[in-house]
Parts: C-alpha cells; structure tokens; sequence
C-alpha cells in the first residue's frame, strides 16, 4: 500500500479530530454546566402549578413518552399521583441547584437531567407545547456523558485543597469540545429538518412568498395582533410584503444550510448569533415562548472559550510580560 494512500485514514481522522476535539478544556465545560443549568432553572423549568394541574386528570393523557412510561413501570399507579410529581419536581431543582454549584457533580447533573426529562415528557404526554424545552433536556443530557464538574465546580474546590492544590490546578486535562459540537449538531439537526419540512410539505418555495411570513407572523395569533401593546415597526412590517418575503428567505436559509456550522467553525457564532435574532424576533413581533432563546445561547455556551484556566492564565502573563521585554 502506497504512503499516499495510507495518509488518507490519517487526514480523515486529523479532520474528525479537528472538528470533534479541539478548543475546549474542563474549565470551558464547567462554566457552561454552571451557567446553562442556572439558565435552565430560572427560565425552562416546567412550572410547578402547571405539573399539579396537568395531573389533576389522573391518567388522561393523550400520548405517554416513554420516560413517564418507564417511571410508571418503577411505580406503578402511583405514576398518576401529584404526590410523585410533587416530589420528581423539588428533586430536580435541588439537583439543579447542586448542578450549578458543581457540588457532587457526578450524581446531581445526572439526577437533574432525569428529573428535567420526566418533567418535559410528563407536560408532553398531556399535549402541552413541548419543544420549546428540547434544547434544555439536549443541554443537561450531553452534560450528563460529560465530566462536567472537573474545573470550576465545589467538587474541584474541595478535590485541589492541599499542599499540591497548585500543581493539581495547573494541569490541563483533555479538551471536551465533543459535548459542545454534540450539542450543536442536535439542535443543528432540530433547525435543518424544520426547513426542509417547510420546503417538503408547506408549500415549498412558496413558503418565501411573504404571505406565509405574514400568517405566521400575525394572523396565527389574532389576540396577539390586536394587542395595544403593538408598536409601528410590527404595523410596518404586516404592511409590506417585500420585508416579509425576506424574512420568509432569511428562515429557510438560516434553517436548511445551519449544519454547515458544524464542519465550518467561523461560522459557528455568526449561525448562532442569526438563531438568537431570529428567536428574539419572533418573540418580540408574535410573543413566541422565550424559552426558545435556550436554543442559541446553550450553544454558545459550550463552544465558547472562556481561557479561565489557570495554564491560559500563566500563558498570556507570560506573553504580556514578553512582549514588555521586547518593547523594552
């Protein structure tokens, strides 16, 4: 076999691990469980009321996920008491709580992931609008395969105490990038298919003709238009069919071509920056659930370097302090 051919396996595998494991450590990971699982308490946590009155039909739901289903078989018919969800609920905002802190990590995001998915598939069983949260339960199950709690965590506080604790802090260990790109292929995957189902099955390309725009914009949420609390750009913007037939071409491009971020990394921010201004948007002009803004900004999150580590830390001070010298 020819060295030119023996070189392909190799710059497949130099490319996957370009794409796949470069640019995030520990500490990268840990500021985005710390800082993703607070977002997901504060803002995508299934509320409590809601939870209670759901269960309240005992039994009646439309399509049970799999994951109340499991929870049913350990249960029993216990599975449709509020009781059980009461407890499944506060169970998994202590967990969250221990998530963000980083303390015992290893138990309390695995518990926060579950609690959050029976939750999310408790609401969904019931018909509710579930995919809002998707993000989140993808967030916290990546997090869940992930050390996520090796840096900037209590867990690695409690864990680097001692006489060695600034030798343990200045190792670098192994990059995570895997959970960050994982992340953004999921929801890469989630953007994709909604614009190729538009493209397949509404209408093709007369989705961009700015009259589907318009009804999704306005007309599917009368009680939303007729709100007084509508300013002049939402009137402009009902009124002219030019600006509509661009917003309609921007959401099919933005949609169909996002995996390209996967394997360009220049693009990463720039696709994301666009998801988070195509999500505020709807949120601004239709009153769309601004859960869905989890989907950019967990993204962001996980393939950000944050350079807090301590190795990235001694490495600029010994640039700054290099480049004095030579200035000197």
């Amino acid at each position: 076999m020819s060295n030119k051919t023996k070189s392909i396996p190799a710059s497949i595998k130099r490319l996957w691990d370009c794409i796949w494991f470069q640019g995030q450590n520990a500490y990268d990971l840990g500021i985005a469980r710390a800082l993703g699982c607070l977002l997901i308490l504060m803002f995508a946590l299934p509320p409590l009321e809601l939870t209670i009155a759901l269960d309240a039909v005992n039994g009646t739901a439309s399509t049970e996920r799999p994951a109340v289903f499991l929870l049913r078989m350990l249960v029993g018919d216990y599975a449709t008491h509020s009781s059980i969800w009461l407890s499944v609920h506060w169970i998994t905002v202590i967990s969250g709580i221990f998530s963000v802190l980083g303390l015992g990590t290893k138990v309390s995001i695995r518990i926060f992931a579950i609690g959050y998915l029976l939750l999310v598939s408790h609401m969904w069983s019931f018909g509710e609008l579930h995919h809002p949260r998707i993000a989140p339960v993808w967030f916290l199950l990546v997090l869940f395969f992930a050390p996520c709690g090796d840096c900037f965590s209590l867990d690695a506080f409690i864990r680097n105490r001692g006489a060695n604790s600034s030798k343990q802090l200045l190792s670098e260990p192994q990059s995570y990038a895997w959970a960050g790109n994982l992340f953004l292929a999921l929801i890469a995957y989630a953007y994709s298919y909604s614009g190729l189902w538009k493209l397949l099955y509404q209408g093709g390309v007369e989705w961009m003709n700015g009259l589907t725009s318009r009804y999704y914009l306005f007309v599917d949420d009368v009680s939303y238009m007729c709100s007084p609390d509508r300013n002049s750009i939402y009137y402009w913007l009902y009124d002219s069919l030019p600006a509509l037939r661009l917003t309609g071409i921007v959401t099919i491009a933005f949609e169909v071509f996002f995996p390209i971020a996967l394997f360009f990394r220049p693009l990463r921010m720039p696709f994301l920056f666009i998801a988070f201004a195509f999500h505020a948007g709807n949120y601004a002009l239709r009153g769309e659930n601004g859960i869905f803004l989890l989907y950019p900004i967990l993204a962001m999150l996980l393939i950000t370097r944050f350079d807090v580590s301590p190795s990235a830390v001694v490495n600029k001070t010994r640039k700054h302090s290099s480049s004095s010298n030579e200035s000197l």
